[in-house]
């Protein structure tokens, strides 16, 4: 059985048809990841800037940059999922 020909299947739920119900999932994957990101920079990173409301901004903004290009490139399978789930929640 080849694995690799099923993974973007298995990693990828069909989305929903509406649009809206897609692009809030897709919102979401956004925030959900800026703030994984965000948090992984300001446990990972070395204190750069000497700390402070500059480098926690910085971080920030770093942190959703990362996760808007993780989710325009496929993101980790969120968007689908919670566009599902949505669409079953609204019948």
């Amino acid at each position: 059985m080849n694995l690799t020909a099923l993974a973007p299947t298995l990693s990828q739920p069909r989305p929903a048809e509406d649009p809206r119900i897609t692009a809030t999932a897709r919102d979401f994957e956004e925030v959900f990841l800026g703030t994984v990101v965000s948090q992984m920079l300001a446990d990972a990173m070395p204190k750069t800037m000497n700390g402070g409301f500059g480098e926690e901004m910085f971080n920030s903004v770093l942190g959703n940059a990362v996760a808007r290009q993780i989710v325009a490139s496929g993101g980790i399978g969120l968007t689908a999922s919670v566009a599902q789930q949505m669409k079953a929640y609204g019948k």
